[in-house]
């Protein structure tokens, strides 16, 4: 015991060392601070909840009295307030985390930060501009209601002075993949909790995975073995006649649950897209690809097989329905990061995998996102002082990073959601490599819609479908470039 204790003793004396000689080499003229790689490029390896507190690069100001507005859809559908505003302490993590993070922006600035809450919110941004009022600071809204208010509406915020997008706070891949000619109109990150929510992953039920006796599902997404063929394979284990009707139906048990959107989401999965970018920022339309269209082809193959695929929108008008995956009755589901949430009443615990890769060869797993709810946030131009609302609005998303997110992100998803480690490092997996697509989030010629027509039909012949639309894509497309380039309001 003794001599486990002197070498203890000179371990810990040895690691203090090493600890100085490290502190020795930092430059203390220099503000890199762990979590960043120099100047303000994220090291993505280190989370808020591990790294030194990095402060916005923001003057020393106030605004006494001033109320900063944030516009928000409501409680009615929770995709868009959660931890934005909270009233008081209530022992939910995102709730009081909101409330401290609120507290100390308004104690800093001299503010005070609330919610306008109400459906429409592309329309009443649009008609703030069209009346000229000064209705709110920022406003937060689905992804694909980006071309509904930019650029006649919004400003580019790559433009505002005090709004640094290079700051771990914000979605780097987001700035990256949605500007348009170096002009972005809306960004995402620390303060919108819910834009990990609308990420897309599989989920799988362990009891069912353990029943099967199924291979260690995590050890295939960290071998990059983690496909579609393999995703299909053991979901054919998974599927089980149990009611006693002699039909599949939502009372019997699923290797795999889905739904239309998940044939386009199988195909972002793999890195294809409906519009790409060239070297200059510019979109071009890559949905016409031989492998978007083999991609999509396997993913109606999979997703149509109905005698081992339940296809929610099947039984959609069945009043008695229940998604049979939330029932314990599901191997896999594929969906947003949210369903662990809706998931916490069964029984079964939850693992988290990636997205299946279209191959073993390829690189990496891509998270694609739900157009429809992944939120971002946009400054409008009516607002009456636009250094003021970017300085707020800088400060609010530098200080979620270190309250909200870690409530949200490390202690509600990583602890509460998902406890064991694996999942923990799935998680880390499925956010960082998270993809969007210019064409799903413009919606230019309406693909995503036709893709879950043809997805909802069981047909694979995208290449048809794709010759009435490509003209309309196009000229959408361009549109959206042209107006972009003649957009004045650039701060």
């Amino acid at each position: 015991m003794k001599k486990f204790s002197r070498i203890t003793s000179m371990l810990l004396a040895l690691i203090m060392v090493i600890g100085m000689l490290a502190s020795c080499n930092n430059d203390p003229g220099t503000t890199e601070t762990p979590g960043t790689t120099g100047g303000n490029t994220p090291d993505t390896t280190v989370g808020p909840a591990e790294e030194e507190k990095i402060l916005p690069n923001l003057p020393e100001v106030r605004y006494d009295g001033y109320e900063y507005r944030i516009r928000v859809k409501g409680e009615a559908t929770h995709w868009e307030t959660l931890g934005i505003f909270a009233e008081q302490k209530t022992g939910d993590p995102i709730n009081d985390s909101t409330l401290e993070r609120n507290n100390a922006i308004e104690a800093k600035y001299g503010v005070t930060i609330s919610t306008i809450e109400g459906s429409g919110i592309p329309n009443s941004v649009n008609q703030a501009v069209l009346s000229q009022v000064d209705e709110f600071d920022l406003a937060i809204l689905p992804v694909n209601s980006i071309g509904s208010v930019a650029p006649k509406s919004v400003y580019d915020l790559n433009q505002l002075q005090h709004i640094d997008l290079e700051k771990p706070w914000y979605d780097q891949n987001f700035n990256k993949e949605v500007s348009i000619g170096g002009r972005l109109y809306a960004t995402t990150g620390d303060l919108v909790l819910n834009d990990d929510n609308g990420t897309w992953c599989v989920l799988f039920n362990k009891r069912i995975a353990e029943d099967l006796a199924l291979e260690n599902l995590y050890q295939l997404v960290f071998d990059g073995k983690w496909t579609l063929d393999k995703a299909y394979e053991l979901a054919k284990l998974g599927t089980k006649e149990e009611n006693g009707d002699n039909i599949m139906n939502y009372e019997d048990i699923w290797g795999f649950v889905t739904e239309q959107y998940n044939a386009y989401a199988m195909v972002a999965s793999t890195g294809e897209k409906i519009a790409s970018k060239d070297a200059n920022d510019m979109p071009i339309l890559t949905a016409s690809s031989e492998k978007f269209q083999d991609v999509f082809a396997k993913a109606v193959t999979i997703l149509g097989d109905n005698s081992v695929v339940g296809l929610t929108q099947d039984w959609s008008g069945d009043a008695n329905y229940v998604n049979p995956f939330k029932q314990g009755r599901g191997l896999f589901v594929m969906a947003g990061l949210y369903d662990l949430d809706e998931v916490r009443e069964i029984d079964d615990e939850i693992g988290v995998l990636t997205m299946p890769k279209y191959e073993e060869a390829q690189e990496v797993a891509y998270s694609p996102i739900t157009v429809y709810n992944f939120t971002t946030c946009c400054i409008p131009i009516t607002v009456s002082d636009v250094e003021r609302t970017s300085i707020l609005t800088e400060a609010i998303f530098a200080e979620s990073r270190y309250t909200t997110r870690v409530a949200f992100y490390e202690t509600t998803l990583k602890k509460k959601y998902s406890p064991d480690e694996e999942s923990k490092m799935v998680l880390d997996k499925v956010i960082e490599n998270r993809t969007y697509d210019l064409g799903a989030i413009y919606a230019w010629g309406g693909v995503v819609d036709r893709l879950n027509t043809l997805m909802k039909n069981r047909s694979v012949n995208f290449a048809s479908a794709w010759k009435s639309l490509e003209r309309v894509a196009t000229s959408a497309m361009n549109k959206t470039i042209k107006d972009f380039q003649k957009a004045e309001n650039v701060g």
